[in-house]
């Protein structure tokens, strides 16, 4: 089963070093969207980027039942407790 907050593992993808560099100078940002038509890579360029990474990330994919705001929160706010991410919240 595959986890709802991780990167989907996706096998046999081209090293894309251009667009990896470019998602390098981006990484730091609290987000950043990556807009294109369906099917032209985007998943698997994130997700085959995120593989060779050691951050911790959050990986959500939206449906159209998370139209409740409060549901949403609470989903992303188990996300990242599942993932082990730093809110940087004070105690």
């Amino acid at each position: 089963m595959m986890d709802q907050y991780r990167p989907p593992h996706i096998s046999n993808t081209i090293h894309r070093q251009r667009l990896f560099t470019l998602l390098d100078t981006h990484f730091h940002k609290q987000n950043f969207i990556i807009t294109g038509q369906a099917a032209q890579g985007k998943s698997t360029l994130v997700a085959s980027y995120l593989a060779l990474s050691q951050e911790k990330v959050l990986w959500f994919h939206l449906l159209k039942d998370h139209d409740d705001h409060a549901k949403l929160f609470d989903l992303l706010l188990q996300g990242v407790r599942k993932v082990g991410m730093d809110l940087g919240c004070r105690k």
